[in-house]
């Protein structure tokens, strides 16, 4: 049975920092809670402090897309050398007199994978064509055809072979991150809550003015005002004279 997902009363971003509020308050205050709660002791700071650490530390999402997004680039631009050497090719095939069947290599399909950025369709249509080339090697010797081409060729698909494969990879990182960060996100908030609802408890609304002080810092929505108080401030300024 899958766990009911837990709701955020906060950004996201602003889960451990409230987290870290609310524990430097417990920890100030945790002889208070324990005349009710025993349980909120140091083993308990402990853990919250644990589990808030491990959110901070966990790769960001922006890390893994700005990382797909430089493999892409790569990848594509070592598709398009792959064209060059392909369009050079050709012209061993052109001056062959048609003794060569040209529609074997599949340059047009080949090239036109390239330009839909089909990676997968264009490793495919690689594989057919490095075959071919091996195959019609003794007469493309014979037309300045050297073996090295062939080695540049079968280089070229390796490393976009490599780079699909760390592509794919990333994108089941991108994947599975959402749902480890969820996880880690919830477990803080748990801390949070808990925190939250005992101090109410502790601390009445009604009790000294000490008290009701105290019972603030255990709010989650003024704890939202004081992150956002202490977000640096862009100040911008125009300047409207005229010369």
């Amino acid at each position: 049975m899958s766990k009911t997902k837990i709701g955020f009363s906060c950004k996201v971003d602003e889960i451990p920092v409230i987290a870290r509020f609310l524990h430097q308050s417990l920890e100030r205050d945790i002889n208070d809670f324990q005349l009710l709660y025993p349980n909120f002791n140091q083993v308990f700071l402990n853990n919250m402090l644990a589990a808030i650490n491990d959110l901070e530390v966990f790769p960001s999402y922006n890390k893994i897309v700005n990382d797909g997004k430089l493999i892409t680039k790569k990848l594509y631009e070592e598709a398009e050398h792959f064209r060059t050497y392909l369009i050079a090719f050709e012209s061993f095939t052109e001056i062959d007199n048609n003794q060569i069947e040209v529609d074997y290599f599949q340059f047009s399909e080949t090239k036109r994978k390239i330009s839909k950025k089909d990676i997968e369709g264009f490793l495919d249509n690689a594989k057919i064509f490095i075959e071919e080339v091996e195959r019609f090697e003794t007469q493309l010797q014979t037309l300045g055809f050297h073996s090295s081409y062939k080695q540049n060729f079968k280089n070229r698909i390796d490393t976009i072979k490599q780079l699909n494969l760390q592509q794919n990879l990333l994108i089941g990182e991108r994947n599975s991150h959402a749902s480890k960060i969820y996880e880690k996100r919830a477990k803080v908030w748990r801390f949070c809550r808990t925190i939250a609802k005992a101090g109410k408890n502790v601390y009445k609304a009604t009790g000294s003015v000490i008290h009701r002080a105290k019972r603030r810092e255990y709010t989650i929505a003024v704890l939202r005002k004081r992150v956002n108080n202490s977000r640096p401030r862009i100040i911008q300024t125009t300047n409207d004279s005229t010369q």
